[in-house]
């Protein structure tokens, strides 16, 4: 028996998931919840979440100016931090209490530490990644619901999973054809087969 149900999710985006219970083809008992689109189990959706809010609770209470600074993106206890600070030493800090938080398996840090940034340098930012966002959502081939991506003063960086390793050449094409990025840095990985 299967059920579909869609799960409200941040600002009013809807997420069909398929509720497989009862036993799966040739009888094998299915308890899993996965979300139609991603390519892994809602539970580890879920997970990341947990590991990203504990990350931002632990920047709000130890180092408040991380949480203005600072970027974290989570997919499957992989972490990649983005943003830009002026210290190294809060570069080092953002990193010191990441590892600290259950579920974190690995690093990704790349926060610049520049005087660059501002509020100019944010606008372009966040117009590059709206405009990555609307050309993978409509790139064929490509499941971008798997990706995670920020721009940072020109420089976008991925995380994520690909389906294979002509979707991830796509998928980096695509961001490196944007007007104002200067650079793609992928810690994306790609599926087994």
């Amino acid at each position: 028996m299967r059920l579909h149900k869609t799960i409200t999710i941040g600002s009013g985006i809807g997420i069909t998931v398929l509720l497989a219970a009862c036993s799966g083809p040739l009888g094998a008992p299915v308890g899993a919840v996965t979300t139609v689109a991603e390519d892994r189990p809602l539970s580890e959706a879920g997970t990341d979440l947990r590991i990203k809010t504990n990350i931002l609770t632990a920047f709000a209470e130890k180092a408040k100016g991380l949480l203005v600074d600072v970027s974290a993106d989570v997919y499957e206890g992989q972490v990649l931090l983005t943003g830009s600070v002026k210290k190294p030493e809060d570069r080092t800090t953002a990193e010191a209490i990441t590892q600290k938080i259950d579920g974190v398996r690995q690093i990704f840090n790349e926060i610049q530490v520049t005087e660059e940034g501002g509020l100019k340098a944010s606008a372009k930012d966040l117009a590059i990644e709206t405009k990555l966002k609307a050309n993978l959502l409509t790139a064929k081939g490509v499941t971008s619901i798997n990706y995670r991506w920020r721009a940072v003063n020109g420089v976008v960086y991925f995380l994520g999973l690909a389906r294979s390793q002509e979707e991830l050449d796509k998928v980096l094409a695509i961001a490196r054809q944007i007007d104002g990025v200067k650079d793609v840095v992928s810690h994306v990985f790609i599926k087994a087969p």
